[in-house]
């Protein structure tokens, strides 16, 4: 299981909830949508799904989900080349689980 928690902070303020889960993570915006809209985000304990929810200074976010499992068979062996050459930290931590 992956799991992040974030305090918005003044910077993040208003922001979109997908705008912020895609920085949080470092995945892409749909990846970020699919996300909100499975019921994977909350926000001050509650569980939000609207993706263009605005978060506020102060705002709780948490995520957690269940990793997908990996390929399996003979393909399951071949080493996956990461989908972009850029490479930024995130800006949340992950949880302790």
């Amino acid at each position: 299981m992956t799991a992040y928690l974030e305090v918005i902070p003044a910077a993040l303020a208003g922001e979109r909830i997908d705008r912020v889960v895609a920085l949080v993570t470092g995945c892409t915006r749909a990846e970020a949508t699919e996300l909100v809209t499975s019921g994977a985000a909350t926000v001050n304990g509650r569980v939000v799904l609207a993706k263009a929810s605005r978060l506020a200074e102060g705002d709780e976010l948490a995520l957690s989900w269940e990793e997908p499992a990996g390929p399996s068979g003979p393909e399951g062996d071949a080493t996956i080349a990461p989908r972009s050459t850029s490479v930024r930290e995130p800006i949340g931590t992950p949880a302790s689980m």
